[in-house]
Formats: C-alpha cells, sequence, structure tokens
C-alpha cells in the first residue's frame, strides 16, 4: 500500500509527492501520470522516511528525515545529505521557510533555524529544553515562527526576539 502525505508544485508539469516510506514520486498533473519516482538513501543505501517536503521561494527542494536534511540536486536528479550541524537531533519532522528565506525545522529536541544560502544553522532553542519534540511549524503574516510541542503551542516572535508558550488546556 502506498502512503501518500504531501503535494509540493515545482512546475506545471510536475509536483512532487511525498510517500511515507517510498520516497518521493514526480507526477505530472497534465498528463495525471506519476513519471518517477526518487528514493532518499542513507549512505549504507537504505531508503529513509521522508517526514516533510518543502520547495523555497528560490527553488530549493528540502526533505526532512529520521536521519537529517537533506536536498534535491536537479543536475543529479537526486537528494543528497544537506549538512551536519553539531549538536542537533538528526529527527527532523516539519518544516516552514520565513519571510527572510530562512528554514524552520522541527525536531526531537526542539525548534532550529537554517539559512539555506550559506548553509549555517542561525538559531537553535537549547534554552527552552521543556519544549520537547517539535512536529510542525508555520510562518504568520508577521513573519512570527508557530509550532507545536507534545506540551503546547510555541510562538518565536521575531521582532523582540521572544519566545511565547501556550499550553492545552
Amino acid at each position: 500500500e502506498i502512503k501518500l502525505r504531501s503535494i509540493v508544485p515545482d512546475s506545471d508539469s510536475n509536483w512532487w509527492v511525498r510517500s511515507y516510506d517510498l520516497g518521493v514520486y514526480s507526477f505530472n498533473p497534465q498528463t495525471n501520470r506519476f513519471t518517477g519516482l526518487t528514493k532518499i538513501v542513507d549512505s549504507l543505501g537504505t531508503i529513509l522516511q521522508v517526514n516533510y517536503l518543502l520547495k523555497t521561494r528560490a527553488g530549493k527542494l528540502f526533505a526532512t528525515t529520521f536521519y537529517g536534511l537533506y536536498q534535491y540536486n536537479y543536475t543529479e536528479k537526486k537528494f543528497e545529505k544537506y549538512n551536519q550541524w553539531h549538536n542537533v537531533s538528526p529527527f527532523m519532522y516539519g518544516m516552514a521557510e520565513d519571510k527572510k528565506g530562512m528554514l524552520w525545522i522541527c525536531t526531537e529536541a526542539g525548534l532550529i533555524c537554517i539559512n539555506p544560502s550559506t548553509g549555517k544553522m542561525e538559531r537553535q532553542f537549547p534554552e527552552y529544553n521543556e519544549m520537547g519534540m517539535t512536529n510542525r511549524v508555520c510562518a504568520d503574516n508577521n513573519n512570527n515562527i508557530w509550532f507545536n510541542t507534545q506540551k503546547g503551542y510555541w510562538c518565536w516572535v521575531q521582532e523582540r526576539q521572544q519566545m511565547v508558550r501556550f499550553d492545552y488546556d
């Protein structure tokens, strides 16, 4: 059974369709046909589960896995390991892009912010260890970063550089 999860438009003739455990399919919406499957594999050749898929406004396609962040190489037609940051959980889930083009990535141990132009981790939230695993994230119209955890909803108010927590009732 194929478990399809999300659709990311790439062009008029190609959409990326994330499956849960098989990889990322290419789909042509003009012909209504799947045109390929790109598997994300680790250095040992093991097929990785894709947790989230996002295409940035700059045209870069990223995928989160339980083994870190991968970026699609359009020339080689494959996903490649993006970067390794020290003290960051490789268990990655949801992603969002803010108005400045930063990637906000949910991990098993909190939220991180990556600059996809430089590969540099711009922000990590170790001071908020009580948040635990983060799942999904989004940026609002004011460029605030909202995300959920097992212990409540949170908002990083970028203008004030302040974290706000909202408990579940």
